[in-house]
Order: structure tokens, then C-alpha cells, then sequence
């Protein structure tokens, strides 16, 4: 098989740090800094999942449609949305992001967005802004994953506020619920373009994608 490895390099909140030689280095951001960094949060079922090649067939990118049934966070309406993913698969040819955000068609998902560079909506911060919403033992809840093989976790914020990845359903939008009611205006100025004023810092995050192909 033929081998080929480009790097990806994109702007992302919360200290996502150049990689290792295969690795995905991340910081796992409190509640409330998930919050203020993202564009938008909005809950909803996946209703289709494709990738395709772009750049000239150069790089993999898999688009995930999401009927918006709740918009918890932002300027966007209920309906289908459309947001771009690194990494997919496209015939013979696989492209792996450490760390990406997985979805599967007909799962309930609470998602923080962002928009790369074009304007294109995505999921902020790989898995760290993608919550499953499904049965627990006690009702619904809300559930991350903690991490995943290519990905090391130096650590969480040290913000003084909640770090979550798993909760009561409940719990966690009332929580959600309240951190926008009570800061709207600081919410707005943080989805402008100069990002730079965020209340939390932003770097460089380096991600190794691999693509793959017959011989």
C-alpha cells in the first residue's frame, strides 16, 4: 500500500498543543470555557453522514447533517445543518484526525460548534465539543467521550468550573441554559472574528492525518 502524511494545522481554543509524532495533544476546557468558545450549541438527531475528497483530491473531509431540533446557544434556526469533519473515508482511501468528533446516523447529539476558516460549521474542538444524548439508569443523559487511542490528555482547566463528560441530561442544560441567559452580550462579543479577545487562550493545534491507498 502506498503511504502518504500531511499535517493539518488549524487554529482551536484551550491549548491544543503540537502533537507527538502521532498524537493529538488536548486540555480538556471547563463547562464554562466549551461555552464561550463555541459559535453555537444546538441539539438534534444525525440524519446522513458522506465524505468526500477535496483540495484537488488531496484531503478527506466527511460532512454530517444534523436535524437541528433545539438551538440552546447562537443565531441559528431548528432545521438541518451541515457541519464539515477532517478525516473520512472515500472509496479505497481513509484519512484518520486523532481525536475527531464521531457521529452515527440516528443518534441524539448536544453539539458546541465553530466554523473553520471558510465559514463552514464544524464541531469546536474534535470530541470535546460532541455530547451523546441517550438512556442512562436514570433517565437521559449527556456523555462524552473521555478520550480516544492517538489522543493524550495533559489535563482540564483550572478555571475554577465544572468539567464535564458525563451528566444528567437535565443538569446540564438547566447549567447550559443559565450560562446563556446570564451573559448574553459577553457571549456575542466572543463570536466575532478577533477571537483574540476570548477569555481563554488560543494556539496552534497540529493534527497528523494519514491517507491511505492501494498500492
Amino acid at each position: 500500500m502506498r503511504w502518504l502524511l500531511t499535517t493539518v494545522i488549524a487554529a482551536v481554543a484551550i491549548a491544543f498543543a503540537a502533537a507527538a509524532a502521532n498524537a493529538t495533544t488536548v486540555v480538556v476546557p471547563s463547562d464554562a470555557q466549551l461555552f464561550a468558545a463555541s459559535r453555537a450549541v444546538v441539539e438534534g438527531t444525525v440524519r446522513e453522514i458522506r465524505s468526500r475528497r477535496i483540495d484537488g483530491g488531496r484531503q478527506i473531509v466527511t460532512y454530517v447533517t444534523i436535524d437541528v431540533a433545539t438551538v440552546h446557544a447562537g443565531d441559528l434556526e431548528p432545521g438541518p445543518i451541515v457541519l464539515r469533519e477532517l478525516g473520512g473515508e472515500v472509496g479505497d482511501d481513509f484519512s484518520i484526525v486523532y481525536g475527531s468528533a464521531e457521529y452515527a446516523v440516528g443518534e441524539r447529539v448536544l453539539v458546541f460548534l465553530d466554523a473553520d476558516p471558510e465559514g463552514i460549521l464544524r464541531t469546536w474542538g474534535l470530541f470535546l465539543g460532541k455530547y451523546a444524548v441517550k438512556a442512562g439508569e436514570r433517565g437521559l443523559v449527556v456523555s462524552r467521550r473521555a478520550g480516544t487511542d492517538g489522543v493524550t490528555v495533559l489535563g482540564t482547566a483550572h478555571d475554577g468550573e465544572p468539567v464535564t463528560d458525563v451528566a444528567p441530561y437535565a443538569e446540564f442544560i438547566n447549567a447550559l441554559n443559565l450560562r446563556g441567559a446570564a451573559a448574553p452580550k459577553q457571549r456575542n462579543a466572543a463570536q466575532q472574528d478577533d477571537r483574540g479577545k476570548q477569555p481563554l487562550a488560543i494556539e496552534l493545534a497540529q493534527f497528523r492525518v494519514a491517507l491511505y491507498g492501494p498500492a
